[in-house]
């Protein structure tokens, strides 16, 4: 609202009256069960207001109030500021309000500047009266907002679900009294999994009645993390999907503020159309106050939020309605078009400008102050993904020996462990050992049997197979292999460094979406029955520090009750004859299949390995410089997201013969350019801050609106080296309300980094 010309004088050119800014306080009052409520208004003539801060983005909106406690009066009039706070207590509510003044132009209508509670009393005593004060400052509805805290989840209740999974849910259940809170955290899609109800929702208390469910329901429950349940057609009853920043930000507001303060007559049409339907990555909120919430989802895809610190409007037209609520806006922190603020400011060749002539009433700009900035630029933008992961199946077999390993190698000194030792004939079997001697069947279950007291000093000794990749084992003679094969680096180098191996890159059904096979070791016949013979070895387990695996199975040979391990007995699959394979090799003790495979000649086996294994290099993407950044210098700026962007492949020969539908291969290169592209937009730009001094009290400008500069006295607020496409927005709204003063300054600043 403006200030206007009262009357013209000779000696004064024109004197300026501001509106009349008028205070009332309503107590606040403790009713039964503690909830506060508040009395009818209250006038103090004491009390007048001196400045007003419209806050976004989380920063509570304040109004600074003065109570006069009496200068140069007698004490009767004079007020102690001990006493002061009898009339401004913490927790009483305070509206700021102009209705207008008889001999000027403005509306008689009472127009709200702000409602706020009283937070902070500020009091100063000193040696003379006169220099006491007392001052109290009042938060907006943000302060409010601040006491709602989210603990957990929101999830409909069994009878809504039950409803769901029967195909027969309706609109009049999908509503608060069907939605329960949960102890599990608040996070939405965690891990970039979905969710979310695949219904909507209206979870205000207001909207819960019969008809509470209808076509405006566009709030979310909470769903498990990836479920899905589909009729006999296949098609979804209960399903998750992915939250948006859109039904984020509505479910936050319905279902934790309750409309208690946030208006329900918000523009939620405007804002699900600004904020689209992009999916969030995963958020947590757990904890948060719902200013913090509202921040965590907003600020990171781009946008910002206010609420307005004057209460709207009764839809009764009663100024005391006795359920007062403010609107949110959100917007965009990155315009480049939309609503801007009109900013005239008298132009400098015009020097006959007065505030008593036509071009000094129209203007509206008294003080410029703002900082332009390009040393923080970043113009090169390389952003860092996962490191890839490749699967791979590593073997063990004669080829894998000396001069040809690649592969997996035996971890023991086969010097000293030799099963030629233990082999008749060529045979590793206990009943044709020795009963004396150093090669008898104690001699063995002590030493290499699980249950054996030397056990610990032989664990390894025929059972444990490692790939040698960081080159360790060159001691028992075996040589690193070249991980150039397996695509671990860059094609030429590599580093040699231990690689555990992770789960495989295969589905182990085509609609899964993380049951992944977990690593597979298995043995097959190294000859014509190799593609028949494979056996998984469920008496394996991996080496979690490096790639490898030992076999735990408690006794391989000797024993009683026929114990000694022999692989294929009882294995009724069909060999490439025709035989089974318990035919043709049941009677093969597992020993004498490794004895055959160490001295290469028999019948050999092979033991495979099939799992990930982590690369050198990451996904990584690089928006370069452009020709038209503002700054002529290359500045480069690294940005780390492994959980958001990954690389995983399954080469041709490794998945098994499972289908492309079973390979859970992802390479989101693509989107982490498209997101380093992203960021050198936003940060390319140089940085804008400062403020703008306007004559009057305007409400004609709020959070979010963009200035791209002053009209008439042109000042260029962008911050794109000239090309005016990016400008500061308003951060802030100040308002002076000094006797005289009357003044609106608007805080500016580009968007955060």
């Amino acid at each position: 609202m403006a200030a206007y010309i009262a009357y013209k004088s000779a000696d004064r050119g024109a004197r300026f009256r501001p509106p009349r800014m008028q205070v009332e306080i309503r107590r606040c009052l403790t009713c039964g069960g503690g909830r506060p409520g508040f009395s009818a208004p209250v006038d103090d003539w004491r009390v007048s207001p001196e400045s007003m801060h419209w806050g976004c983005n989380g920063r509570l909106s304040t109004a600074s109030l003065k109570y006069e406690l009496g200068r140069n009066t007698e004490a009767a009039e004079h007020v102690p500021a001990e006493n002061a706070a009898d009339g401004l207590h913490t927790g009483d509510e305070v509206v700021l309000f102009t209705s207008g003044q008889g001999d000027g132009p403005f509306e008689a209508d009472r127009q709200e500047w702000f409602r706020g509670i009283v937070g902070q009393q500020h009091l100063l005593i000193q040696s003379h009266r006169d220099f006491e004060g007392f001052e109290v400052v009042a938060y907006g509805p943000e302060l409010r907002l601040r006491g709602k805290a989210i603990c957990g989840q929101w999830n409909k209740t069994g009878a809504r679900d039950d409803e769901e999974m029967a195909g027969g849910a309706s609109q009049a259940t999908a509503r608060r009294s069907y939605v329960c809170q949960s102890g599990l955290p608040a996070v939405f899609n965690p891990g970039g999994r979905a969710n979310a109800s695949n219904h909507d929702f209206r979870l205000a208390t207001l909207y819960d009645t019969g008809a509470g469910g209808s076509d405006e329901s566009r709030c979310k429950v909470f769903e498990a993390v990836g479920r899905k349940v589909l009729d006999s057609s296949g098609s979804p009853l209960v399903e998750a999907v992915h939250w948006t920043a859109y039904t984020a930000v509505r479910s936050l507001v319905e279902w934790v503020d309750d409309c208690e303060v946030i208006s329900p007559g918000t523009d939620w049409e405007g804002i699900e159309s600004l904020l689209g339907e992009a999916v969030m990555g995963e958020i947590s909120v757990q904890g948060m106050d719902l200013l913090e919430a509202l921040r965590a989802v907003l600020l990171p895809l781009g946008f910002g939020f206010a609420l307005e610190p004057w209460a709207e409007r009764s839809k009764t037209g009663a100024e005391t309605s006795p359920k007062r609520r403010h609107r949110l806006h959100v917007f965009s922190l990155r315009r480049r078009r939309g609503v801007v603020a009109k900013l005239p400011m008298a132009r400098a060749d015009r020097p006959g400008v007065s505030v008593a002539s036509a071009a000094g009433q129209a203007v509206l700009v008294q003080r410029v102050d703002y900082v332009r900035d390009l040393h923080h630029v970043a113009n090169e933008v390389v952003v860092v993904g996962d490191r890839r992961r490749r699967q791979v199946i590593l073997q063990f077999n004669y080829h894998t020996m000396g001069d040809y390993q690649r592969d997996l190698v035996p971890l023991w000194d086969a010097t000293q462990h030799s099963l030629a030792n233990w082999a008749v004939d060529d045979v590793v079997d206990p009943t044709l050992w020795q009963t004396t001697g150093d090669y008898t069947a104690d001699v063995f279950d002590q030493r290499y049997n699980k249950r054996g007291a030397e056990n610990q000093l032989y664990k390894h000794v025929f059972r444990s197979f490692v790939w040698n990749e960081d080159g360790a084992f060159h001691a028992l003679g075996y040589a690193a292999p070249d991980l150039k094969d397996f695509g671990v680096g860059d094609g030429v180098n590599f580093v040699r460094r231990v690689r555990p191996l992770g789960p495989t890159l295969l589905r182990d059904e085509p609609a899964g979406e993380v049951l992944n096979f977990p690593v597979r070791i298995q043995i097959g016949i190294d000859n014509e029955d190799l593609e028949y013979a494979w056996l998984d070895l469920p008496e394996a387990a991996v080496l979690p520090d490096r790639a490898g695996f030992t076999i735990t199975r408690n006794v391989l040979a000797g024993g009683k009750d026929n114990e000694t391990w022999r692989p294929y007995h009882g294995c009724l699959a069909k060999a490439a004859d025709g035989k089974t394979l318990h035919e043709k090799y049941g009677h093969h003790t597992y020993l004498t299949l490794l004895h055959n495979t160490l001295r290469q000649e028999g019948v050999r086996i092979r033991i495979r390995m099939i799992g990930s294994v982590e690369c050198d290099d990451a996904v990584t993407c690089t928006a370069a410089r452009r020709i038209e950044t503002p700054w002529p210098f290359s500045a480069r700026k690294v940005v780390y997201a492994p959980n958001r962007f990954k690389w995983r492949e399954v080469p041709a020969g490794t998945d098994l013969g499972l289908g492309q539908d079973r390979h859970d291969a992802v390479d989101d290169s693509a989107e982490a350019m498209t997101y380093a592209e992203t960021i050198r937009r936003a940060s390319e730009q140089g940085l804008g801050h400062g403020s703008v001094v306007l004559r009057g009290l305007h409400k004609c400008s709020r959070p979010g609106m963009a200035v791209p500069a002053t009209t008439g006295r042109v000042v260029d607020f962008s911050v794109d080296g000239g090309r005016r496409e990016q400008y500061p927005i308003i951060v802030g709204i100040a308002y002076h309300f000094a006797e005289g003063v009357s003044k609106t300054e608007l805080m500016l600043d580009t968007l955060p980094r």
